[in-house]
């Protein structure tokens, strides 16, 4: 048997720190998403009836709550690398499509006379997709089932708002409304 560094001490302190990070972490990560999908839904990206809606008692968005919380409580059940596994598969996805949407930046440009280089506007991103694909595939086969479950989700959903690629998906505002924010008031 592999004797500890720093002995049980200093494992049950490791792990007693951890928990008490996860737990401290775990509020502002469900208010910054409970209020990321406020403001989809604000904007319409999400169904607006059920992401913007403000409680009138308290100002918060229950429903986003609600569901971060879900979320986080489902998330109990799973091992520590599955949930970084997940949710790198959720970066790398990004990066792949975000080094996409600069190649068809510079395709776009182009075609307009503007004049870029293609070495750090093609060549770099190809590199960068090749990378995350590369580091994906080393992903466990949970992360990348799920993953690929609500990637496709996601572009199934994109499908639907913009009726088939036919229309401009719709766009955050990241400006604070206070129409929005501040319950309408009644006149008596």
């Amino acid at each position: 048997m592999a004797k500890q560094i720093g002995g049980d001490v200093f494992g049950s302190l490791f792990i007693s720190t951890v928990i008490l990070a996860q737990f401290t972490a775990g509020v502002p990560i469900q208010a910054a998403g409970a209020r990321l999908m406020f403001a989809m839904g604000r904007d319409n990206v999400l169904p607006k009836k059920l992401f913007a809606y403000v409680l009138p008692r308290f100002h918060t968005p229950a429903f986003n709550l609600l569901l971060t919380g879900l979320v986080g409580f489902v998330a109990v059940f799973s091992t520590v690398a599955n949930a970084t596994s997940f949710i790198n598969f959720g970066a790398f996805t990004a990066f792949t499509f975000v080094n996409i949407s600069v190649i068809a930046l510079y395709l776009r440009e182009r075609n307009k006379g503007v004049q870029r280089n293609p070495i750090s506007w093609v060549v770099a991103p190809l590199i960068g997709i090749g990378v995350c694909i590369w580091l994906m595939t080393n992903l466990d086969w949970k992360a990348l089932t799920m993953g690929g479950i609500w990637l496709v989700i996601g572009i199934a959903y994109l499908v639907y708002l913009t009726k088939g690629f036919s229309q401009e998906p719709p766009e955050m505002d990241f400006s604070e409304r206070e129409e929005l924010l501040e319950p309408e008031a009644t006149t008596a």
